[in-house]
């Protein structure tokens, strides 16, 4: 009888520790668990973006007078960029030229996604549809 209750035991204690231990297996995810070995579809992802423009779009903001610019994405304001923060070639992210996001992809490592350009009273500029991607700096210049 003890032999019979210790195999169950060791037998039990075994299945237990040898469990398939499900989670996100990409490292390129946010949610990335080093521990899991089977891949649960649970990933999550963010890119990095920055928006900005060059001072020939400056010069159009400046004569309508649009002082700031608001930008919108997915119809929430994501933050605005004074008329006069223009430069000459593509920021990288985290640059104080242009405006950083972050865009949540959640579960997709790429998403195409609308940006509104508005004026301060809310009056639309222009639309623009970009691409974003995981793990890069996905920077989109407001054409002109």
């Amino acid at each position: 009888m003890t032999k019979i209750f210790l195999s169950l035991l060791v037998f039990t204690v075994f299945s237990l520790t040898s469990c398939d231990k499900k989670g996100c297996t990409d490292v390129d995810a946010i949610n990335h668990n080093g521990k899991a070995n089977s891949n649960d579809n649970s990933c999550r992802y963010f890119g990095d973006c920055i928006i900005w423009f060059d001072i020939e779009k400056q010069v159009e903001y400046t004569n309508d007078t649009i002082p700031t610019i608001y930008c919108y994405v997915e119809d929430e304001l994501i933050g605005t960029i004074d008329a006069f923060n223009y430069t000459g070639t593509p920021p990288s992210c985290g640059s104080p030229k242009g405006l950083n996001y972050v865009h949540d992809l959640a579960r997709k490592r790429s998403d195409s996604i609308e940006l509104k350009i508005k004026k301060s009273n809310d009056t639309l500029i222009s639309t623009h549809t970009f691409m974003v991607k995981t793990n890069e700096c996905n920077a989109f210049k407001i054409p002109n």
